[in-house]
């Protein structure tokens, strides 16, 4: 067999298997230096996402930047924004922000660039509300009247109440949006004196995600070193116990992480958690070669030293084996998502849990060999097996029970399991950002949005009566969409044309050579009104732009549905196109494209693990034992998250792919080293107890080390990594449960 030639080599010549690690690692870690980190929303959006597309699109051909959003509120011993004072403050800021490098500045969009038209004044010559403020009570009623009759006012610049500004800064196209995002800060420091300011929107929090991915790996790793290396001296008790694995877990990240800088792929907001899952998952063949190991050791303490550790890797060499490629398998099944950094997460786990696999079987034994051999001294007698017998043995009927009750239990929370996640939800509720969010969405329409857009028309379609009177009916029934808090189109801007210049009346009322009039009206006012935003310059598309109030996947999910009943009928009636654009769907096609890939992926890893099962276990009664562990504590999982109000999302869906693989070590082992007590001539009785003494008690470990080191995941500062962390620290200790509880029953029945 391949691997014990290169076991059989790797004892003779430990130097020189030490040697071709060192130079191995040294050449792919030199990829180190071209390795970047990206941490905004588009390094993860799926490139082939007919929403993503159609955002991307509609950005361009509607002129729209990205844009960052500023919250201006009043203290509650100061005065109002709605007051002359704070409504001077609104226009020196804006001047301010217009003025910041990085920023659009003649887009920027506050209460001071909003037309004020008086009856008196052509539109032309209209000028902004805060041009000229008013000094007298008559002057401020009128104004008051004004402001209250615009339709934009109060959903998008000033709250009702006078409390809170909004202010829309948009990023130059040549502009680094974080490099934006942190001037901004600065400015928002320097001028908030006399109101609260925060930055908040979609922006923002991808650029806020992104310094936190960048903490979290800083904070992370070094975290996980001392959880690691603490839970190995627990476990084994011996200085070699420690350093060794942790030498295998520095060659396999540096060579991971090397290997991503060689061939160009970033660290982004889906591969942070990789190194976590490397230094966790790579550890554990160690810990069985090296319970193996001890047991020789303390049974013959005079043998050499290549005799006890060949014997050891002779016995888990095989489990160790079907248990890594369980585990890559688990990892690759992220292979075919369609999120690139997905893709990614899955095929350098898969690359370093194989690596990890080949280092047990030449380097591991290559250190221990030419390590001092005080280092690999039991500090812990041998334990008989019959010693402390435990509870499952003796009582094989009750402990397979609990699993199965604990299954039917968990079934009811399946039906409570929702799909849900947005970029908010990935901070401190309490955090500035939050804290912004939520007072944007109480005072203004909502700080998400999501476009509708009708395109296909004939030329000039949507600057005629017909085409402004759909516009308005669609922009009627998306501010009666759910979750919805307000809408616009041109609509609007040609309405306001209209009553200036001909009073009171509905302008698709108007004759068509008149509304031609107001379309060159319109057109040279459009850097002030943004309408070359919402409708395409000939006339044949144009888009209802609706704003959603605490987004998250449900509500796009809502919008959508209604959208689909209420809208798109009279839109295809006219012959004309509809699709969706915006905020809010390309995050929600975030969401379901991660969370598609997941499930999708779920499905592969069960394939692979399956296969990979049924070739080297090549024993039904094996085989099904084997899965399940996973037929029970994933379901019991699942409900557990139903039952709790735990949602399916960019990480939590993550977890099943990942547990699949790794939750069949603990069987797979049990089940090798209870076939080679039979196969020695023990009796049955006697071969659980020796199985259960000997890798049970490294399944034990196993256990712990992957729970508690998946665990560091609930430091994070991300709350779906803290999800993620707790769900594969719960399955971890579900499948060790569930594999020791039913094992005695199982074993006996069905594996001969």
């Amino acid at each position: 067999m391949f691997v014990e030639r290169v076991v059989a080599h790797a004892i003779a010549q430990p130097r020189t298997w030490l040697l071709r690690t060192l130079v191995f690692t040294l050449l792919l870690g030199l990829g180190f230096a071209r390795l970047e980190i990206r941490t905004d929303g588009n390094s993860i959006y799926p490139a082939n996402d007919p929403a993503v597309r159609a955002t991307l699109d509609d950005r361009r051909a509607y002129f729209e930047p990205e844009q960052v959003m500023v919250l201006a509120t009043a203290r509650s011993s100061g005065p109002l924004l709605s007051s002359n004072e704070g409504l001077e403050f609104i226009r020196s800021f804006h001047e301010t922000l217009a003025a910041v490098e990085g920023v659009f500045g003649r887009r920027v969009r506050s209460l001071a660039t909003l037309i004020d038209p008086r009856p008196e004044i052509h539109i032309i010559q209209s000028r902004d509300f805060l041009d000229e403020l008013p000094t007298s009570d008559e002057e401020r009623a009128a104004w008051d009247a004004r402001l209250e009759a615009s339709p934009l006012a109060h959903g998008l610049f000033l709250s009702p109440e006078g409390t809170a500004a909004a202010f829309y800064v948009p990023v130059s196209h040549d502009a680094d949006r974080a490099d934006l995002v942190s001037r901004l800060e600065e400015v928002t420091r320097m001028h908030g004196d006399r109101f609260d300011l925060k930055l908040t929107g979609p922006v923002t929090a991808e650029v806020l995600l992104g310094r936190r991915v960048f903490g979290d790996l800083a904070r992370l790793v070094p975290v996980m070193v001392i959880v690691i290396a603490g839970l190995l001296w627990f476990c084994t008790r011996c200085i070699g116990g420690v350093l060794v694995p942790m030498a295998a877990v520095v060659v396999v990240l540096v060579s991971t992480l090397g290997l991503m800088g060689w061939l160009g792929t970033s660290i982004t907001l889906a591969t942070t958690i990789l190194p976590v899952l490397l230094m966790t998952v790579a550890i554990t063949d160690e810990v069985h070669l090296l319970e193996r190991f001890s047991s020789h050791r303390v049974r013959e303490p005079e043998a050499p030293v290549a005799g006890a550790l060949g014997r050891a890797l002779g016995e888990v060499g095989r489990p160790i084996v079907i248990t890594s490629l369980t585990t890559a398998f688990g990892f690759a099944s992220f292979a075919l998502a369609d999120i690139a950094p997905l893709r990614a997460l899955g095929l350098y786990a898969a690359f370093g849990v194989l690596l990890a696999m080949g280092l047990t079987f030449t380097f591991v034994p290559a250190m221990i060999l030419r390590s001092p051999e005080g280092w690999f001294l039991p500090r812990t007698a041998a334990r008989s097996a019959e010693a402390r017998e435990p509870w499952p043995l003796r009582h094989p009927r009750p402990g397979a029970a609990v699993p199965l009750v604990l299954l039917l239990m968990a079934v009811p929370g399946w039906r409570h399991l929702t799909v849900d996640d947005s970029w908010v939800e990935n901070f401190d509720p309490e955090s500035p950002l939050v804290e912004a969010e939520r007072a944007w969405n109480d005072e203004f329409w909502g700080s998400y949005r999501f476009d509708v857009v009708i395109d296909g028309a004939p030329t000039l379609y949507f600057h005629r009566a017909e085409g402004l009177m759909l516009a308005d009916r669609v922009e009627q029934l998306l501010e009666g969409a759910p979750h919805v808090g307000g809408a616009l189109s041109h609509h609007i801007a040609y309405q306001i044309a209209a009553d200036n210049v001909h009073g009171d009346v509905r302008v698709e009322e108007l004759p068509e050579e008149e509304i031609a009039d107001l379309a060159h009206l319109v057109a040279r006012v459009q850097q002030r009104t943004d309408v070359d935003q919402v409708l395409f310059r000939d006339g044949t598309a144009a888009r209802v732009r609706g704003f959603v109030k605490s987004a998250n996947y449900e509500k796009s999910h809502d919008i959508a549905a209604y959208l689909d009943r209420e809208v798109r009928p009279q839109v295809e009636e006219a012959g004309l196109g509809l699709r969706y654009s915006g905020d809010l769907p390309v995050a929600t096609a975030v969401v379901g494209a991660i969370v598609g890939d997941i499930l999708r992926s779920i499905s592969l890893a069960l394939v692979g693990v399956g296969i990979c099962l049924a070739v080297f276990v090549r024993n039904p009664g094996g085989f099904v034992f084997a899965v399940i562990p996973l037929a029970i504590a994933l379901p019991v999982l699942s409900g557990l998250m139903g039952w709790l109000g735990m949602s399916f999302g960019i990480a939590t869906s993550m977890f099943f792919a990942v547990a699949i693989g790794v939750g069949v070590d603990f069987p797979v082992h049990l089940l090798a080293a209870y076939r080679q007590h039979r196969g020695r001539g023990e009796g049955e009785p006697r071969s659980l107890a020796l199985a259960f003494a000997g890798a049970g008690r490294a399944i034990r470990w196993n256990a712990t080390i992957l729970s508690l080191g998946f665990a560091v995941l609930c430091v994070s500062a991300l709350s779906p990594n803290k999800s993620l962390g707790l769900l594969l620290s719960a399955a971890m200790l579900a499948c060790y449960a569930t594999t020791v509880l039913i094992a005695p029953l199982v074993l006996k029945r069905l594996v001969r």
